[in-house]
C-alpha cells in the first residue's frame, strides 16, 4: 500500500473538512440566520427611510461590500483561534493533518464558503425587498426631488459584472477582488498574532495603507510632470476645468498583466505566508 503523503492527502484533508462542519455548522447556522436578520431589518430601515428610490443601487452596492469585509474580517480572525491559547493550540498543532491541509481548510471555509454563503445570503434578501420598493413606486409613482422626471424601477445589483455601480468596480471589480486580499490578511493575523487578532490587523492594515498614501503622495506624484496624475495602469493630465485631455496608458497586454498581479498575488503571497507560518508556530 501506497503511504500517504505528509504534506497534503486528499483523504485526510476531507476529514479535517467534515470535523470542522460538525464541530461549527450550528454555529456557522445560527451566524448566517443573524446575518438575514440584519440585512432585513436594515433594508427595511432604508424603505421606510428613503421615499423617493427606495432600494437604490447605490444602497444596494454600499450594504454588499460593507457587510462582506465586517463580518468575513471577524469571522476570519477566528480560523485559528485556538493557537491563542495553549491547551487548544496544542490540540490544534496535535491533530493528525499536515499545515497545509489546515490552512486549506482554514480557505475553503473562510474565503471560498463564506463568499458564497453571505452572497447567496445578501441576494435572498436583497432581490425580496428590491421586488417590495418597485411595488412601492408602481403603486405610487413619484419623480425625483425638484425634477418631473419619474423615478424607473430599482434595479438589481450585479456583484459580478458591477452593472449600474460605480465605473471603478465595474471596470475592474476593486472592492470585489480586494476582498479576497482583505479576508487572507486576517487569516494570517489569526495564526500570526495569539490574542486580540482581528484589533491587531486592523492596525497593521491601517498602517500599510497609510504608508502606501504617504509614498505616493511624497514620493511618486512629484516625479510626475506638473498637471499629470496616476491612474489605475497609466498616467493622465487635466485641463483647466478638471477634465482629462491628455491620457497614457500601458499596452493591452501589460495592462491585463497589471490588472491581474493587483488582483491575484496579494491574496496568493499572504496564503504562501501564512503555510509558512503554521509550520513555524508553537504554542
Amino acid at each position: 500500500m501506497k503511504p500517504r503523503s505528509e504534506v497534503f492527502s486528499w483523504s485526510r484533508w476531507c476529514l479535517l473538512v467534515s470535523k470542522h462542519w460538525d464541530e461549527n455548522r450550528k454555529r456557522y447556522g445560527l451566524s448566517l440566520l443573524g446575518a438575514a436578520g440584519l440585512l432585513t431589518v436594515w433594508f427595511s430601515f432604508i424603505l421606510v427611510m428613503d421615499r423617493t428610490t427606495p432600494m437604490n443601487v447605490i444602497y444596494q452596492y454600499m450594504t454588499y461590500f460593507v457587510g462582506l469585509y465586517i463580518t468575513g474580517s471577524l469571522y476570519a480572525s477566528t480560523l485559528f483561534a485556538e493557537l491563542g491559547s495553549k491547551t487548544d493550540g496544542i490540540t490544534f498543532l496535535a491533530l493528525p493533518a499536515s499545515q497545509l491541509e489546515k490552512l486549506l481548510c482554514a480557505l475553503l471555509f473562510g474565503i471560498v464558503l463564506f463568499f458564497v454563503a453571505y452572497t447567496i445570503l445578501f441576494y435572498a434578501v436583497d432581490i425580496a425587498l428590491v421586488r417590495v420598493a418597485n411595488q412601492l413606486i408602481s403603486s405610487s409613482p413619484r419623480n425625483y426631488p425638484n425634477t418631473s422626471i419619474r423615478v424607473l424601477a430599482i434595479p438589481v445589483y450585479n456583484v459580478f459584472t458591477g452593472d449600474y455601480g460605480p465605473s471603478i468596480e465595474k471596470e475592474m471589480h476593486l472592492f470585489l477582488f480586494a476582498f479576497f486580499s482583505v479576508q487572507s490578511a486576517f487569516i494570517l493575523g489569526s495564526v500570526y498574532f495569539s490574542r486580540y487578532s482581528f484589533i491587531k490587523t486592523v492596525v497593521v492594515l491601517a498602517i500599510g495603507l497609510l504608508a502606501i498614501m504617504t509614498i505616493h503622495v511624497q514620493l511618486i506624484l512629484p516625479l510626475l510632470p506638473s498637471g499629470w496624475y496616476n491612474g489605475w495602469t497609466g498616467w493622465f493630465s487635466r485641463d483647466a476645468v478638471g477634465n482629462t485631455d491628455r491620457l497614457v496608458t500601458l499596452p493591452d497586454a501589460a495592462e491585463n498583466a497589471v490588472i491581474f498581479l493587483v488582483q491575484w498575488a496579494p491574496p496568493v503571497l499572504l496564503w504562501i505566508v501564512t503555510w509558512y507560518r503554521l509550520k513555524e508556530k508553537q504554542v
